[in-house]
């Protein structure tokens, strides 16, 4: 009788705890839609910071990247790191979480645009079949403008479609983006690019990557849209990183 309470409550420890990770793990948030306290709930920011985001969203009628908030006075490396963790622009879709690397709640982060149909069965409701809906829509309707163009696919639902927003991305940074995903956009030199931005220490614009030599210049004038490079890091940071 004893061994049967004791298994008892070992199982109610485990499920309380499953339950406070889960609560401390929430799933992001759209970022233009986050109140003062939604804000304030990352650590490092203050209500001085969480001012002048909303600030900075009412002068832009809304953040169309992440990437933005990097602008703002105290949002420094660091605090957008948490911030990209706790906080998305959905037509951007989801940035990697660096403070987690890759992942996020629930899985790593996809780019639809790029992903093999095994890379999108990681995503939440995705299975093969699906997988192979999402491959065919992008052949036959073109590149994924907003991960919102999910759900002009068979299947995904708007409840679906709730559950993949915060795992999903369309835009590629190319200072990160590996060789297969350069050559899933139609480029067929993957790993000559890699080697070129290697190089030259990473691309500061997107023209200095379309004027690499190789580029297929159609190529790039289709999917340019898609391409962004991550706000260059400053001399200061660069030197801490350097001791």
């Amino acid at each position: 009788m004893r061994r049967v309470v004791t298994a008892v409550a070992l199982a109610l420890c485990f499920l309380s705890a499953t339950v406070v990770l889960a609560q401390e793990a929430p799933a992001p948030t759209d970022i233009n839609t986050a109140t003062l306290n939604d804000l304030m709930k990352v650590n490092g920011i203050g209500k001085k910071i969480a001012m002048r985001i909303l600030d900075k969203r009412a002068e832009l009628g809304g953040f169309k990247s992440m990437h933005q908030l990097k602008d703002i006075k105290g949002v420094g490396k660091k605090l957008f790191a948490k911030i990209v963790c706790a906080f998305f622009v959905p037509e951007e879709g989801r940035l990697p979480c660096e403070v987690t690397g890759k992942d996020v709640a629930g899985g790593p982060i996809v780019n639809i645009n790029t992903a093999a149909a095994k890379e999108l069965m990681t995503l939440p409701g995705v299975g093969k079949k699906m997988a192979e809906k999402i491959l065919e829509h992008r052949k036959t309707a073109g590149w994924f403008k907003t991960p919102y163009d999910l759900d002009a696919i068979k299947g995904i639902g708007k409840k679906m479609l709730e559950k993949l927003l915060p795992r999903v991305e369309v835009k590629l940074n190319i200072n990160e983006a590996r060789a297969a995903q350069f050559e899933a956009l139609g480029f067929t030199n993957g790993d000559a690019i890699i080697e070129a931005r290697q190089k030259a220490g990473g691309f500061k614009t997107v023209d200095d990557f379309g004027k690499l030599p190789g580029i297929d210049q159609k190529v790039f004038e289709d999917v340019k849209f898609l391409l962004i490079v991550a706000a260059e890091v400053k001399k200061e940071e660069k030197k801490e990183e350097a001791k």
